[in-house]
């Protein structure tokens, strides 16, 4: 999506983000500006307010484009959507923001989870933007995965989470990873079509699947190897608006039966940020 923002100091940029966080991070960089902390407010109109009060300074963040309606299609193992009307757009620029669920994701029939009661911390967005921010800084490919794999394991209660990174010959490397089979990832390379991480690098939207062990797509090798039980797993691209480097996963929720919608914001938010700045330090 583009979107404009309008400083106080009568600066303004146009830019493309996934959300208008991901804008005021782009917008903040553009104009040279240094957001100490901030507040912010939505209109009903989807106009952001963002003020930064100890510094005085005020944004205003305008949507210039609504995505099309979408429809869904189904494809082998995935529900994806497409927009439609729209042949120009470069692959990975409309965002997901909801999971993607196969057939075999569907969680086990038993006892009601609690997870759908489990509320978002408080002003999460406002700390998914200044954790953008700091993952923006990073100088280091290889940091900068370690820091947001650090940052999302603090946010969403899970078992274990990684980073991959695509490599030549078609294969995903784990650059960073964290949980009880932490040190037998690091470095290990599987095939890019492989595994639910597979799968979302090559559609370049979320995949959730609730019952790993259900779902074909489920790249049981490293289970075996390691002697991890994958139970449930959401896996976000590491995208830009034209390229995508990577996935971010989260396995096996610590609370409840299921990942939830504000687990995936956090995936989709922080992955973009590091997805930009891979291609920052790319170009170096």
């Amino acid at each position: 999506m583009r979107f404009k923002i309008t400083a106080s100091a009568d600066q303004q940029v146009i830019v493309e983000a996934v959300d208008w966080m991901m804008a005021m991070v782009r917008a903040s960089e553009l104009m040279g500006a240094r957001v100490a902390g901030f507040s912010c407010n939505t209109r009903p109109d989807g106009i952001v307010d963002v003020t930064d009060h100890e510094t005085g300074l005020s944004w205003v963040i305008t949507p210039l484009d609504v995505e099309p309606a979408a429809e869904l299609r189904a494809t082998p193992g995935i529900l994806a959507r497409t927009p439609t009307g729209t042949p120009n757009r470069p692959r990975y620029r409309a965002p997901m923001r909801k999971p993607l669920w196969s057939p075999g994701s569907v969680p086990r029939k038993g006892p009601r989870s609690t997870a759908t009661e489990e509320s978002p911390p408080p002003n999460l967005a406002e700390r998914l933007f200044e954790l953008s921010l700091q993952i923006r800084k990073r100088n280091d490919a290889a940091e900068a995965c370690d820091h947001l794999l650090e940052l999302v394991m603090g946010l969403v209660p899970a078992e274990a989470g990684s980073v991959l990174l695509s490599r030549g010959r078609g294969e995903l490397e784990f650059k960073s990873a964290a949980g009880p089979a932490a040190a037998e990832l690091l470095g290990r390379r599987m095939p890019s079509t492989a595994g639910i991480a597979g799968a979302a690098l090559s559609s370049g939207v979320t995949v959730q699947v609730n019952d790993a062990s259900a779902d074909p797509r489920h790249h049981s090798e490293i289970d075996q190897d390691t002697g991890f039980s994958t139970r449930c797993i959401v896996a976000t691209p590491l995208r830009t608006e034209t390229e995508v480097f990577g996935v971010v996963e989260v396995l096996n929720p610590m609370r409840g039966g299921v990942f939830l919608a504000w687990h995936t914001d956090v995936l989709e938010s922080l992955g973009q940020a590091l997805a930009h700045r891979l291609e920052e330090l790319l170009k170096r």
